[in-house]
């Protein structure tokens, strides 16, 4: 963050056009009472994480499906199959316990 300009909230607010236009070159941080807390960025920029961020997540669902990944729908069966043996568990251990 050395080469990010950083702005306080104050200068944030006075000199917010400003802020904008260094923001379309580079990223930008907002310090509030001595702590970053956040950084604008350009549209371009945001599109370009966003996308990477989009590729990466595919990469992640491609691997977990190599891997074994069972899918969204035989994922819910499994659990709900398992809630009714764990459903039925518990009424058979109460049936033994009552007098």
């Amino acid at each position: 963050m050395s080469d990010m300009k950083v702005f306080t909230s104050t200068e944030a607010q006075n000199r917010f056009g400003f802020m904008l236009d260094t923001a379309r070159q580079s990223p930008v941080a907002v310090r509030k009472q001595g702590r970053v807390v956040a950084v604008m960025i350009s549209i371009e920029e945001y599109e370009r994480l966003s996308a990477l961020e989009d590729e990466i997540l595919a990469i992640q669902a491609l691997t977990a499906e190599k891997e074994g990944y069972l899918g969204a729908k035989a994922s819910a069966s499994f659990l709900k199959a398992k809630r009714r043996r764990l459903a039925q568990g518990n009424k058979s251990a109460g049936k033994s316990t009552k007098k």
